[in-house]
């Protein structure tokens, strides 16, 4: 474990329902430290902690989390155990916590959604060791910071940041995955009132209505570079920004697609993704671009800059040939980038230039090396 500026490493036997568990190293509260923590975030904790105490509500949760490796939504996970017929006032006090979150506003400006995930260690895991932590609120601040942690009797531990540990760990979080679907919505939505996307889906449909179904291309596989981040942060806020030409006159099309499950280097992720849907464009060829969040940058913020850099070259696209204009879009979406997106955060991931309609790539590199796909056509046909 890492060394952290007077921290008190401590190695301790723990015991937890009168059985003796496996020494482990944890992180003794130190100055600087607040032991008294009352956040919103120590709140929820300490509230999932009094659910785990029931044997029922604990093997739902743990199984609900294991067979979602991305993280699900508080709300939705205590909407399916009230499915499932608990009446526990503790599960409702978090469904009401986490109905007041979602869509809440951070102070930078993005938006927030109360999101649990499960830390799995290497071998079997000993669900009797399981803790419950959270992401702190600056933690992109302070990245070396212990994190606190509550065992399942509500006693309280200290993690390392950088060292996951070698237990079972449910991390809640406010800007995961679900809060990453919800701004990509907002994202989209704010490319559709600029012009740079169809304003109505009802043009995909009755494309795909006349021809029997959908033409896609389809990512099989991918894998990216490492995103250097704490184990806590889990998987990476990752998101495609697609792009073509829609009309014949060279108007750009841009679409925000989401892909959290991207995290770990040297893993192959199978996504099974649509990535193109080919109605979307008046050509056969288009652009897949990869970025990670910037936490300096909000939701808002980023595509303002995306829709100003597009729209400033969008005039000049008319009188060019269409191919030339594709790569045009790319470029612009990429030069336009605040500077700490290519900075050692790696906000920036790769570029997939025109990319053809009916056509595979095995093993298929972007521009700048940092990530490798399959890609595949792909025909959805219609229910009608």
């Amino acid at each position: 474990m890492k060394n952290l500026v007077s921290a008190v490493i401590l190695t301790m036997t723990v015991v937890m329902f009168g059985c003796q568990l496996e020494t482990e190293t944890v992180i003794l509260p130190r100055e600087g430290v607040n032991t008294n923590e009352t956040s919103g975030k120590d709140a929820v904790a300490q509230q999932l902690v009094e659910l785990l105490r029931s044997d029922g509500t604990s093997e739902y949760l743990i199984g609900s989390l294991k067979e979602a490796p991305t993280g699900i939504a508080l709300k939705d996970l205590m909407d399916r155990m009230k499915g499932q017929g608990s009446k526990s006032n503790g599960a409702h006090r978090l469904r009401e916590t986490a109905v007041q979150w979602t869509g809440r506003k951070a102070e930078d400006g993005s938006l927030e959604v109360l999101e649990l995930w499960m830390h799995l260690p290497k071998g079997e895991p000993i669900w009797e060791d399981l803790l419950v932590t959270y992401v702190p609120d600056n933690i992109e601040e302070n990245e070396n910071q212990p994190l606190k942690a509550y065992d399942r009797e509500g006693n309280i531990l200290y993690l390392d940041a950088q060292e996951a540990p070698d237990r079972p760990v449910v991390v809640i979080e406010t800007q995961g995955y679900a809060a990453l679907l919800m701004e990509v919505e907002k994202m989209n939505g704010m490319l559709r009132s600029a012009g740079l996307q169809h304003s109505s889906p009802k043009y995909r449909d009755d494309l795909s209505q006349r021809n029997a179904g959908a033409e896609t291309t389809k990512l099989n596989k991918i894998e990216v570079k490492d995103n250097g981040e704490s184990w806590v942060l889990g998987a990476s806020e990752i998101f495609a920004v697609t792009s073509g030409i829609r009309t014949a006159d060279n108007a750009p099309e841009l679409k925000v697609i989401p892909m959290h499950y991207l995290s770990s280097s040297e893993k192959a992720y199978y996504p099974n993704q649509i990535m193109l849907f080919w109605d979307d464009y008046a050509y056969q060829a288009a652009n897949i671009q990869l970025f990670e969040k910037d936490n300096n940058y909000n939701y808002k913020e980023l595509t303002s800059v995306l829709i100003s850099g597009v729209t400033q070259i969008a005039g000049s696209l008319s009188a060019q040939p269409w191919v030339s204009a594709l790569g045009q879009i790319a470029g612009a979406i990429v030069q336009v980038l605040p500077d700490s997106f290519f900075t050692n955060d790696d906000d920036y991931i790769d570029s997939f230039y025109t990319i053809e309609k009916g056509k595979s790539y095995t093993g298929y590199y972007g521009a700048a090396g940092n990530a490798k796909v399959d890609l595949e056509p792909h025909f959805i046909r219609t229910n009608r």
